[in-house]
C-alpha cells in the first residue's frame, strides 16, 4: 500500500483526506464549506443512469479541491509546492 501525500505540501496526508491537516487548516473557510459541500452532494448523487448530473458533480467537486490546493500552495511560506 503506498502512502498518500498531500498534493500541496508533499507531506503525509491521511486517506480519505484532500489535503494535510496543516495544509487544510490554511485553506479559507468558505472554500472547505465548497470542497465538504460538493463532495458530499457527488457521493449522494449515486446513479450511474443520470451521466450528465454526475458528470457535474465530479466537475463541481474537481473545481472546488483544485482550488482548495492552490490556495493551499499559496499560503506556504514562499508559494512553495512539491
Amino acid at each position: 500500500m503506498s502512502a498518500r501525500v498531500c498534493p500541496a505540501c508533499g507531506a503525509p496526508a491521511k486517506s480519505g483526506q484532500l489535503l494535510c491537516r496543516a495544509c487544510w487548516g490554511m485553506v479559507p473557510a468558505g472554500l472547505r464549506a465548497a470542497v465538504n459541500r460538493t463532495w458530499r452532494a457527488w457521493q449522494a448523487s449515486g446513479d450511474a443512469r443520470d451521466r450528465p448530473h454526475l458528470l457535474a458533480m465530479v466537475r463541481a467537486y474537481r473545481a472546488a479541491a483544485d482550488a482548495a490546493t492552490d490556495a493551499a500552495r499559496k499560503a506556504l511560506p514562499g508559494g512553495a509546492a512539491p
